[in-house]
């Protein structure tokens, strides 16, 4: 590299505009990165009333959970009492062995 009489010169390099162009797409997708990051925290509520929401769809959810609740009561209480009569033989069983005196034995 060559010196000049201007020190600053000989620090600072030209920019040239490829190097420009690349430092302004490089802002510029830190811009929508931010951007998109700040919508993502934004409350529910308030991206619902920018951006709105189809009610259609919302009902359509709503009633999708509810038959997911209710199904999956269904299943737990099924399950609990399935293990509630298993718990029931086997106590059973049990009293009726001793009852009958076979228990000795085993």
């Amino acid at each position: 590299m060559e010196r000049t009489d201007n020190i600053l010169d000989d620090l600072i390099p030209d920019p040239t505009l490829p190097d420009v162009q690349q430092d302004a797409n490089i802002l510029k997708e830190e811009r929508l990165f931010r951007a998109q990051n700040t919508m993502k925290a934004a409350n529910a509520n308030v991206t619902k009333q920018l951006f709105g929401q189809n009610e259609v769809a919302d009902a359509n959810e709503k009633a999708a959970i509810c038959i997911q609740k209710r199904y999956r009561g269904y299943q737990g209480r099924k399950e609990y009492e399935k293990e509630l009569y298993d718990q029931y033989v086997k106590v059973g069983i049990f009293h009726i062995i001793y009852y009958l005196g076979i228990l000795k034995y085993l």
